[in-house]
Formats: structure tokens, C-alpha cells, sequence
């Protein structure tokens, strides 16, 4: 490695570990040139051997066709070299004749992939899920005496979100491992959380779904376990996305490659979040008062005379008159998810690869 301060150090990297680069004896290497910086640049050339005389695992033949690693960025001021993050790092798309001087092409199929990946997970969680749980969770009561192709217009709109929100996380899923063929590095603990954490929530995507098309019908005794399950399963799939969507930002994985994120996503999805919380204590507390009416006795009594006729009168059913909190709340839930989920997938789309 070239350091500004004119100097040139050899690393050798026992793993992938960030903190495992230790420092090696130079072998091999001649005619050392280390410029001084020059409009924020370092000039650095050598000469190296093709092979060594003595027999070294460390020392690579430039005989062999290798894949070239290039890794650029700003100078974080220490003295041994850290972990790039994805877009400053590429890979050469096949191995390389180290010692042929023609240009090599590098693989942007795995940044692509990282970016394809993070918006459908984004697109799929932060938008369709949660907008399908609020629909199932809160907005039972809403338009309640009409249906939508069949069904209530709360059942349907859960279940096209997250139908939807499936085929987002498992395309997500899929993409990222077709591309990288491997799993996460479990070196680096928080990209193996990520990938841990990852799979938990869509493990537990799919099979929610699955969990209700064999639901039982409503009123038989089974339908409060399956309720219970099927509640309790989708919310711990949704916080599982959202764990590994705060860990897969650039918040923590400063120094990791497996970033795709600006800082910034990181901050977004807390602010997400945080207005969530708030939306779920407003909607608790108007579904406790909302009880609290509907079950308290009725103060008019009706007077009826001996003899008085009584008739049979339908009294058409009328909307709660503090249904309309309910809307509100619901309205402020969709900006909240609307926003913040194109503000996330903005942010990853523009990451340079």
C-alpha cells in the first residue's frame, strides 16, 4: 500500500476480517516511486517480481490468471487500509492475465444486484406490509356495509398488499443470491446479521401467507389460535425487516462493502419509525375510546304508555361519529409509509456503481 507519507507498506489480509490486514515484509519488490500528493491524488509505481525463488503462500505467480480487485476512496487518516464500501470497490468480471498491459472489464452485475435487492425489500416492507397490517389491524370498521370484488374492503386491501409485499421480498430474495451464489460474510458480524435477520423476516413472509389459506372459518374454535398465530407471525416478520433494513444502511456498514445506502437511508427509516410509533399510541388510544363509548349505557329511556302499539322500525346503520379520527389517523399512516419509502428507494437509487 502507498501512504501519503512517501512510504510504501505490504498487507496481507489472513482473512476477510476488517481488522485482520497485517502488516508483511516487502518481497519481491523494486523500484519504488511514491509521488507526493498532487490535486488530492497519490502517484505511486514499482516493480515487481513474476515469482519468487523461495516458496511463499503469501507471495501470488503473476503466471496465474487472477481476479483484480480495485478498491478506491478517501484517505480515513490511519495508518493500515479499511474495508471500502460497494461503490468503491469492483471486481474484474473474469480473471486476468496480470502480466498482459490491455484494459480489464469489471462486474457490475453484484452492485445492481445490491440495489435491486435493498428497493424491492424497501418497496415490499416499509411500503406494502405495512400498509397491509394497518388495513387488517385498524380499518375493519371502515366502510364496513360495502365490499370490494366480494370481500370487505379492508380483507381485500390486506390481502392485495400483501400479496404484493411477497412477491417484492421473495424477488428480492432471490435476485441477491442468484447473483452473489454465496451467503453473507459471518466474519463481519453486522453484514451476518443482516443476512440472518434477512432471511428470518422472509422465511416468516412466506409462511404467513400460507398460514391463511388454511385458516379456519370464522366462529369455529380454532379461529382464535389461528388469529393469534397469524398476527403474531406477520408483526415479527415486519421487525425483522426493519432490523435488517437499519443494519443493511450506511450507518453501520461504514467500512463494509456489502453497503449500498447513504447515511442518510439510515435516518429516514428511524424517522419511519419513530412517526410509526406515534401513529400506532393514536390509534390505540382511539380504538380504547371509541370502546369505551360503544359499551356505555344508553342515558335516554324510552316511554311507552299501556296500550301503545309497538312497531317494528329498521333504523339504518350510521358510522361512529368519531369514525372520522379514524381516517385521518389512516391518511397521516399512508404519508408517513408513502414518503419515507420513496425518500429510501431515491437514496439507493442513486449510489454510483
Amino acid at each position: 500500500m502507498c501512504r501519503s507519507d512517501q512510504t510504501m507498506v505490504g498487507y496481507y489480509p489472513s482473512s476477510k476480517s476488517i481488522s485482520s490486514a497485517d502488516e508483511r515484509e516487502l518481497k519481491g519488490i523494486s523500484n519504488m516511486v511514491v509521488d507526493s500528493i498532487v490535486d488530492g491524488d497519490l502517484h505511486c509505481t514499482f516493480s515487481r517480481m513474476i515469482e519468487l525463488d523461495e516458496d511463499d503462500p503469501e507471495f501470488f505467480s503473476m503466471n496465474d490468471d487472477l481476479y483484480v480487485l480495485v478498491a478506491f476512496g478517501e484517505l480515513s487518516g490511519g495508518t493500515t487500509p479499511g474495508y471500502h464500501t460497494g461503490a468503491g470497490r469492483f471486481l474484474t468480471s473474469e480473471p486476468v492475465d496480470l502480466l498482459d498491459t490491455s484494459s480489464a472489464q469489471t462486474d457490475l452485475k453484484l452492485p445492481r444486484a445490491r440495489k435491486a435487492h435493498a428497493c424491492l425489500m424497501v418497496i415490499g416492507w416499509m411500503g406494502l406490509a405495512s400498509t397491509g397490517i394497518l388495513f387488517a389491524r385498524y380499518m375493519k370498521p371502515f366502510m364496513s356495509d360495502q365490499t370490494l370484488c366480494g370481500n370487505k374492503v379492508w380483507f381485500n386491501s390486506h390481502r392485495i398488499n400483501m400479496i404484493s409485499a411477497l412477491v417484492c421480498f421473495v424477488s428480492a430474495f432471490i435476485v441477491i443470491f442468484a447473483v452473489k451464489k454465496e451467503f453473507v460474510d459471518s466474519e463481519i458480524r453486522v453484514i451476518y446479521a443482516h443476512g440472518i435477520i434477512g432471511c428470518v423476516a422472509v422465511g416468516l413472509g412466506v409462511i404467513n401467507p400460507i398460514m391463511a389459506i388454511f385458516r379456519p372459518h370464522p366462529g369455529t374454535p380454532k379461529r382464535p389460535i389461528f388469529n393469534y398465530a397469524h398476527r403474531t407471525v406477520g408483526i415479527l416478520g415486519w421487525m425483522s425487516a426493519m432490523i435488517a433494513i437499519i443494519l443493511a444502511s450506511d450507518f453501520y456498514f461504514d467500512f463494509a462493502a456489502e453497503s449500498i445506502t447513504d447515511v442518510n437511508a439510515f435516518w429516514t427509516i428511524t424517522v419511519f419509525l419513530i412517526i410509526g410509533l406515534v401513529i400506532i399510541i393514536l390509534f390505540e388510544v382511539f380504538e380504547c375510546t371509541v370502546a369505551q363509548q360503544d359499551s356505555a349505557p344508553s342515558a335516554d329511556i324510552a316511554l311507552r304508555q299501556p296500550g301503545d302499539q309497538v312497531s317494528n322500525i329498521t333504523v339504518p346503520p350510521t358510522a361512529h361519529p368519531a369514525e372520522r379520527w379514524r381516517s385521518m389517523i389512516f391518511s397521516l399512516a399512508l404519508l408517513d409509509i408513502l414518503v419515507c419509502t420513496i425518500v429510501m428507494v431515491v437514496f439507493i437509487i442513486q449510489v454510483e456503481i
